[in-house]
């Protein structure tokens, strides 16, 4: 008898700030198993995306899987990350990523890091909801210098104080700025987020194993359309759902 492990997901308000989503996980090209009222979408996922694995009874939703430099980022045609760091470079390494909720700035945090760290000793600060002020010693750990890159994710949280004492020090330091926020803070703009139902699919194609029929196309479009666009709450939806699926199938078995 297959024993099945449930992993449940993190509290929205346990002071853990869920990171956002706009990115494509690492399947084999193939395409999302609907149900069979489901009209059937082609090619979901690019050729070029190597295969992913997944542990048998873990739920595909749960946070190993979707956390931000868990899965690549789906950049758009007309972008990928080195134009973004060479717009950077431009910017003298200042700039804001802005987006709403869960459309994925903390996942393109995540793919640009490698490129930034590869030039860059990249500081990152990642905020708790509510969160006013940075962490009083934070400047000590990091004795900044102009080779140094300040990466503040949330950073609309910070109160006005903070965040002139936090670019006052980035200034005088002469080290680079990049900051996530949910519109514009007044930095050089790098990137705008933002999400669709088709990437939201191409998302949820490739967290499922192959042969994997628990969520279908119908299901992802209803929780993308009932949470508004937001895809970081639509993934929380569908980990639920996925649970209720895989009980009731269980349950069914066993009857």
């Amino acid at each position: 008898m297959v024993k099945f492990q449930t992993e449940r997901r993190r509290p929205r308000d346990a002071g853990f700030r869920v990171q956002d989503f706009g990115f494509l996980p690492n399947p084999e090209p193939r395409t999302l198993n609907p149900e069979p009222r489901t009209p059937n979408l082609e090619a979901l996922q690019p050729p070029s995306v190597p295969p992913a694995t997944h542990d048998p009874g873990h739920n595909p939703f749960a946070t190993r899987y979707v956390r931000p430099g868990a899965v690549r980022y789906l950049f758009p045609p007309d972008c990928n990350a080195e134009r973004l760091l060479e717009r950077l470079r431009v910017n003298g390494w200042w700039g804001q990523i802005v987006g709403a909720h869960g459309s994925g700035k903390s996942s393109l945090l995540a793919a640009l890091s490698p490129a930034l760290a590869s030039e860059r000793r990249v500081i990152l600060l990642a905020l708790h909801d509510g969160q006013r002020r940075l962490d009083a010693g934070w400047r000590e750990r990091n004795p900044l210098d102009a080779n140094s890159l300040v990466v503040v994710d949330g950073y609309e949280q910070l109160s006005r104080w903070s965040k002139f004492r936090l670019k006052w020090f980035c200034r005088r330091r002469g080290a680079g700025l990049l900051v996530t926020a949910h519109a514009n803070v007044g930095l050089p703009t790098l990137f705008e987020t933002a999400t669709d139902l088709p990437t939201a699919q191409r998302i949820v194609a490739g967290l499922l194993a192959p042969g994997d029929q628990t969520i279908g196309l119908d299901d992802v479009a209803q929780a993308w359309q009932a949470r508004a666009g937001n895809l970081r709450e639509a993934l929380f939806d569908l980990y639920d759902l996925y649970e209720q699926r895989r009980g009731a199938g269980r349950n069914g078995g066993n009857a």
